[in-house]
C-alpha cells in the first residue's frame, strides 16, 4: 500500500520504469515514528532520504544559544530529509521532529545516491528535487527578508492550507522568526 503511494508521488515528477522501481522499491523501508519522535537530528550521519505518507513533521535549527528556529514543516507526500548533507556526506544541520504520529518510506541516502548514478530516472527525479528545495529555499529567504510579520503570517496561510490547524502556534511564530504573543496580535488585526 505504502509503496503504490510512494511510486505515485514519484511519478508525479518523472515516469520510472518498472526495472527502475522494482530496484528502488526494494530499498525502501518503512519507518513509524509516534509523536516528539525524530526522523533525524541535528549532527546525524548516515542519513535517509523519506517520503511521509502519514502524519506531520517539522524541521528546525538550534541556535547556540539554545533557541529552535523553524526551517519547515512537512506533511503527507512530501519529501524529508537533509539532502544537502545525503549528497555531501555531511551531518545534518537541522533535526526533523514528529508533530504527529508519522509513516514514512525511506530510503537510505548513499543508497539513493548509487540508485541515482545508476539509472537516469532517478537521477532526474534528484535533480527534480533539488531544484523544488532550491525554489522552496529562495521563497523563504525573501520572506523572511522582505516582507513584513504580517505578509509572513498571510503568505503562511496561503502556502500551508492543509496543515494549519495542525500546527502548534508556536512553531507558527518560529517560522515566521517572531514571538507567540506577537502572533497572536497578528492574527487580532
Amino acid at each position: 500500500m505504502e509503496k503504490v503511494q510512494f511510486k505515485k508521488i514519484i511519478s508525479q515528477f518523472v515516469e520510472i520504469t518498472d526495472a527502475e522501481w522494482e530496484v528502488f522499491s526494494s530499498y525502501l523501508t518503512k519507518v513509524v515514528l509516534k509523536k516528539g519522535d525524530y526522523f533525524f537530528k541535528h549532527g546525524d550521519t548516515h542519513l535517509s532520504l523519506g517520503v511521509v505518507i502519514e502524519g506531520l513533521l517539522h524541521s528546525h535549527y538550534i541556535s547556540l544559544a539554545g533557541k529552535m528556529h523553524t526551517k519547515t514543516f512537512v506533511w503527507e507526500n512530501r519529501f524529508a530529509g537533509a539532502w544537502t548533507a545525503i549528497v555531501n556526506n555531511d551531518p545534518a544541520l537541522f533535526s526533523c521532529e514528529a508533530l504527529e504520529d508519522s509513516v514514512l518510506l525511506t530510503i537510505r541516502g548513499d543508497k539513493f545516491l548509487e540508485l541515482m548514478d545508476k539509472y537516469k530516472n532517478i537521477g532526474k527525479l534528484a535533480q527534480i528535487y533539488t531544484q523544488r528545495l532550491l525554489k522552496e529555499r529562495e521563497f523563504r529567504e525573501y520572506s523572511s527578508l522582505a516582507l513584513t510579520s504580517t505578509e509572513q503570517y498571510e503568505l503562511f496561510k496561503q502556502t500551508f492550507p492543509k496543515i494549519r490547524g495542525r500546527v502548534p502556534q508556536y512553531l507558527i511564530a518560529s517560522y515566521i522568526g517572531i514571538s507567540e504573543v506577537s502572533l497572536s496580535r497578528l492574527k487580532k488585526i
